[in-house]
């Protein structure tokens, strides 16, 4: 009698199945959806799914890290010439505007979106995106610190306190985009938010420099 060969498991496109994934966990939340469902979303089976990404938390972690090395592709594409850090920032929120509601895909931000509350039982899940999301205040921060070391802003400026207001923006950027508000909406809340550092951009000098005269 003869036996059939043992087939292999099919093979997937490891990133095809993430963004799937990943779109599924930004649309349903992390809680509320099934491994099945996972399974269903990424077309493979489960068994690939924990060969691959290990766990359901860990294809969450990988679909938060994919989300943020897409933002810092764009970020790399838009910001350099842009030499002001008000201008930075404007380009940054514009891309949050942009991203979270005119991008074509789920709508808002999925650090935000895919696991803003879960039970205990998940609360892993709700800790691994505060802590991605730390990544965004990373560098809102970063760009807020440089404008004060290259003088464009005054030494007293509030670094931290403005920090966290603007992500606090940025957050409410993504919950109301969910709610239906167009790109136009969020780039004009951008453009109120970055009003506040503005105000500690450093006056500039209207006295001529002796040394540029002597020239």
């Amino acid at each position: 009698m003869m036996t059939r060969p043992r087939g292999r498991p099919r093979a997937f496109d490891r990133e095809i199945a993430l963004r799937s994934a990943q779109r599924f966990i930004w649309q349903h939340g992390f809680e509320a959806m099934s491994l099945s469902q996972l399974e269903d979303a990424m077309g493979i089976r489960r068994s690939s799914l924990y060969s691959a990404f290990g766990s359901k938390l860990g294809l969450l972690g990988e679909a938060a890290d994919l989300y943020l090395a897409d933002f810092a592709k764009q970020r790399a594409e838009v910001l350099p010439g842009i030499r002001s850090t008000l201008g930075r920032l404007e380009a940054m929120f514009g891309l949050f505007a942009t991203n979270f509601a005119a991008s074509g895909g789920p709508l808002g931000c999925f650090l935000c979106s895919a696991a803003h509350s879960c039970s205990n039982e998940n609360a892993e899940a709700v800790d691994l995106l505060i802590i991605r999301r730390k990544a965004f205040a990373e560098l809102i921060r970063a760009e807020l610190e440089t404008g004060v070391q290259s003088g464009e802003f005054i030494l007293e400026t509030p670094v931290a306190a403005l920090t966290d207001f603007l992500v606090s923006v940025v957050q409410g950027m993504s919950i109301g985009a969910r709610d239906g508000k167009p790109v136009d909406s969020l780039r004009q809340i951008a453009t109120f938010a970055l009003s506040v550092p503005a105000r500690y951009v450093a006056p500039k000098d209207a006295s001529p420099d002796p040394a540029a005269t002597a020239l």
